[in-house]
């Protein structure tokens, strides 16, 4: 583990006794997010018989009025149709939460609309689709002032024999419910990313990262950085590790993403073969990746060299890492995340998948 870095207790929340009895929960808990709202924490997580798409899909919202001793029942958003990615957005001292939904064949993976709600003095509002169909959402994040959100289209085809090429886009709003591209007719910031988190920069540019399935600009990760006068035009560099479900942080001046490992492999995604046609390449990845162990790591992002490192892994295996931080002191966070059973044995991702998973808690400290 590398030096200042101490990963504390972690405990299972869900299931648990904890939950509200008023929440259905399954055996597949996966995709969260939490925050901290006038007073309260907030936790969202998609729960299911599995983690691939299906209509019993569902998004149970609860709060706690003590940083998670006791929960309260929110809210459930069950639409009979898989939905996934809850982000929650703190904005003009608002909470507002975004998901996206996708269909039921769990063969497909088939993005719909992303969709919005806010909590107000009497509950969340009527959920209301803020895209066009074939969008994902990855990341809102207030920015310098500026309510952004990180979104990714084109996911339909990339399990398909003719994938075409994905792009990021970032979105800015002055509601919460009314985004635009921030670079408006030129809406691409990124060709081949999917899941993309980012941070500013003490320049005032951004710094991000995004994964990548291939084959159009490549596999792995691919670490990015803007200036500060223009914020659509991104430079990167590759890594041959792929960082899924990105969640990015700073602190003291460091930057640090919270994302999934590969195990096996020498933890590569892209593993060479270049003799070989592109698409054929992209299935063997995906393959290779299915049939490995997982973990939740810890890196840190180097702005200069556009370079990752790997600093530790957070208790988890199997199925795993989707990762949601609250700040509880200096350099404290709280990282909930999920994991196949931390108890049983350590399964390859495919396995993990078919089987439960359960939601976490860890303490983090950085000196």
């Amino acid at each position: 583990m590398a030096m200042g870095i101490e990963i504390g207790d972690t405990k299972q929340l869900v299931p648990g006794p904890r939950i509200p009895s008023k929440c259905r929960v399954m055996r597949s808990n996966n995709n969260l997010d939490v925050a901290l709202h006038n007073g309260r924490l907030w936790l969202a997580w998609r729960t299911s018989p599995n983690h691939f798409a299906g209509s019993e899909s569902l998004v149970n919202i609860i709060s706690s009025p003590d940083m998670g001793e006791t929960w309260e029942f929110e809210k459930v958003i069950s639409p009979d149709r898989d939905l996934r990615e809850p982000r929650f957005l703190l904005w003009d001292e608002q909470l507002f939460l975004y998901w996206f939904e996708a269909g039921t064949s769990p063969v497909k993976f088939e993005p719909g609309r992303i969709f919005a709600t806010r909590r107000g003095s009497d509950g969340w509002s009527e959920p209301v689709a803020i895209s066009e169909p074939g969008y994902v959402v990855w990341r809102p994040r207030v920015i310098a002032g500026r309510a952004l959100m990180s979104v990714y289209s084109g996911g339909e085809t990339i399990y398909t024999n003719h994938p075409r090429p994905t792009e990021v886009e970032i979105w800015e709003s002055s509601d919460g419910f009314h985004w635009a591209p921030i670079q408006g007719e030129r809406r691409a910031v990124h060709t081949g990313g999917t899941e993309t988190d980012y941070a500013l920069l003490n320049d005032g540019g951004l710094l991000a990262v995004t994964r990548k399935e291939g084959p159009h600009g490549g596999w792995g990760t691919d670490v990015c950085r803007s200036d500060a006068h223009d914020w659509t035009r991104w430079r990167f560099e590759s890594d041959r590790r792929k960082l899924d479900s990105p969640l990015m942080f700073a602190h003291a001046g460091r930057y640090f993403v919270i994302a999934r490992r590969q195990a096996g492999l020498s933890g590569n995604y892209d593993l060479g073969l270049r003799s070989l046609p592109q698409v054929l390449r992209t299935r063997l990845f995906q393959a290779a990746y299915w049939v490995t162990p997982k973990r939740t790591a810890l890196w840190e992002v180097d702005p200069e060299t556009l370079t990752i490192e790997w600093l530790a892994d957070l208790p988890s295996r199997g199925d795993t890492a989707f990762a949601g931080i609250v700040e509880v002191g200096t350099g404290e966070w709280l990282v909930y995340n999920y994991s196949s059973p931390l108890e049983e044995r350590d399964r390859v991702w495919i396995d993990g998948q078919l089987s439960a998973t359960n939601i976490y808690v860890t303490q983090l400290r950085i000196n």
